[in-house]
């Protein structure tokens, strides 16, 4: 996407945490500005006051929902664009959701997705993961999680079995995958799974 210049949003941050988590965690900024089109990073510090282990997960969420369409979680400085070198070979887990598993799904989905990005769910091959995205879309909204490449069968469908577990996903319902090279030259308004699980 090209930068607009001329429109400049403010995005605000915050942290909260549970009562129980005794972290200090907090945003390194409070604020910051950007144009639609341009890529920013946002920093947050935590720290543990006590002198015991805490263990804790961060996730993020945009509200309002309609703006959650442009913030994605990526790794290691990848850029979320299929032309991105460490994207070109990949592809994507695709979760598909209509309007009304908006209020019911979107929020749990998206937090799996995170925490097993977070947490490294895929075992062996979880360096496969480049990020995930999630679209807020009119039509229905779209979850996907990114991998490095489309040629490792074994890697992707491992992934696709455990992240169709973690989201609790009926075994008799199926998720797809899809190469970014497919998508990117699709012909119609759908992309051919490469594999399904």
């Amino acid at each position: 996407m090209t930068p607009v210049m001329d429109r400049i949003i403010k995005i605000t941050f915050n942290a909260d945490t549970h009562a129980s988590m005794q972290w200090n965690f907090r945003p390194q900024q409070s604020e910051i500005y950007v144009v639609p089109g341009e890529t920013a990073l946002a920093f947050y510090r935590a720290k543990n006051p006590t002198d015991k282990p805490v263990i804790g997960i961060s996730t993020y969420n945009v509200v309002p929902f309609e703006a959650g369409q442009y913030f994605n979680k990526i790794q290691d400085g990848i850029e979320p664009m299929w032309e991105d070198e460490r994207n070109k070979q990949g592809g994507r887990w695709l979760i598909t959701l209509n309007k009304q598993q908006r209020r019911q799904d979107l929020d749990r989905f998206w937090l799996e997705t995170l925490l097993c990005l977070v947490g490294e769910a895929f075992d062996d091959y979880s360096d496969e993961v480049c990020g995930a995205v999630v679209n807020i879309r009119t039509k229905g909204d779209k979850i996907a999680i990114w991998t490095a490449d489309f040629d490792n069968r074994e890697a992707i469908t491992h992934i696709g079995r455990v992240y169709k577990e973690r989201l609790g996903i009926p075994m008799k319902m199926t998720i797809g995958y899809q190469s970014h090279s497919d998508t990117a030259t699709k012909s119609g308004s759908t992309t051919k799974n490469k594999f399904v699980v």
